[in-house]
């Protein structure tokens, strides 16, 4: 690699951004460890349960998400087999499937929640102030359908 592409890469958006969620995420992990539910996972059951008992939509979850739909079929597999989610066919619409939070899936985001405050209580600290601001109005502006 020349020292040119090092310097591109050093000031590469995407690179940068990549970077720093990984290294986030790594935070969320560890802190939510005990709770036995991921950073991924926990968002999974935070956005259902926002549902407040209602079926979402697949496409709309890996919307809400951030997520292409085959990930998000793998995460939910893995959501599945803990029995934290159900997922069925749409009586309207065999081929759209439908993701409801079950009540263990709501057991293990208020097992989790505490440690996610925590998890987020760290990463406040470490963006110093007002960098969490900044950091959601970055992010908004990245996002070409904004939630």
């Amino acid at each position: 690699m020349t020292e040119s592409s090092l310097t591109d890469l050093a000031s590469c958006a995407c690179f940068n951004l990549r970077r720093a969620a990984r290294q986030l995420s790594q935070v969320f992990d560890a802190t939510l460890r005990p709770s036995g539910v991921s950073g991924g996972q926990f968002s999974l059951l935070a956005v259902l349960r926002a549902a407040k008992g209602r079926s979402v939509r697949l496409s709309d979850l890996a919307s809400r998400l951030g997520l292409d739909r085959t990930t998000l079929t793998r995460n939910l597999h893995l959501a599945e087999r803990e029995g934290w989610v159900s997922v069925e066919r749409s009586d309207q619409d065999r081929r759209e499937r439908l993701v409801t939070l079950t009540e263990a899936g709501a057991a293990a985001f208020e097992r989790a929640l505490p440690y996610w405050r925590e998890a987020q209580a760290q990463a406040v600290r470490q963006l110093g102030a007002g960098g969490l601001e900044q950091l959601l109005d970055l992010t908004g502006r990245l996002r070409s359908d904004p939630a």
